[in-house]
């Protein structure tokens, strides 16, 4: 167990991005951990609160919005514009995308190695050991340790405590898929926005 965690902060905090073969290698190894470890464990799937997944995502993209740009109001606006502008084609790919990046990173991060961690060192140490690996896992896309790092870290604390309070994977998945795919818009919108908007 020691070695699998040394591992997790391994990758979090050195390795590459793109080290899929690392990462599948160490969801499997935590699977069979909590198989073995933990055979009550059991994520749920709350549907008639999607909804409410969706309102959160939301919100929390509103807050990062605002810890990391200078004129939140002007880029949502500019998101909201892009958002009705957009094709349907870029609608779908953009939602896909964000499904795909929110089912791989939280069936990971969350069901995995967050439950490792809760039944090693406790449900506190886990969430934010979670937290912060997760927010060092994506340093690159955020340049570093300013304050879109500090804003990834907040949202990776509210999927810990969410997914430890509910065990339900779908109310983290759908959060996390509906920010990413409201930071492409925002991404799109800086664009934008940069370009004389």
């Amino acid at each position: 167990m020691i070695i699998w965690l040394a591992a997790v902060l391994l990758r979090a905090c050195v390795l590459s991005r793109r080290a899929w073969w690392f990462d599948l290698a160490l969801f499997l190894a935590g699977m069979v951990f909590i198989w073995r470890a933990l055979p009550d464990f059991m994520p749920v799937m709350n549907w008639p609160l999607l909804p409410a997944y969706l309102l959160l995502g939301l919100i929390l993209f509103t807050l990062s919005v605002m810890l990391t740009t200078r004129h939140p109001i002007r880029y949502l606006e500019a998101c909201a514009v892009i958002a009705f502008q957009a094709s349907w084609h870029a609608h779908r790919t953009a939602l896909w995308r964000s499904m795909a990046t929110a089912i791989t990173e939280e069936v990971v991060w969350r069901m995995v190695l967050q439950t490792v961690l809760v039944a090693v060192v406790g449900s506190s140490i886990a969430v934010i050991a979670v937290a912060f690996s997760f927010s060092c896992l994506h340093r690159k896309s955020t340049r570093g340790f300013g304050r879109c790092f500090i804003d990834l870290f907040v949202f990776s604390l509210c999927l810990g405590w969410m997914f430890h309070a509910t065990q339900d994977i779908l109310a983290v998945v759908i959060v996390h898929a509906m920010r990413n795919y409201l930071i492409g818009l925002q991404t799109a919108a800086r664009s934008a926005f940069a370009a004389g908007g």
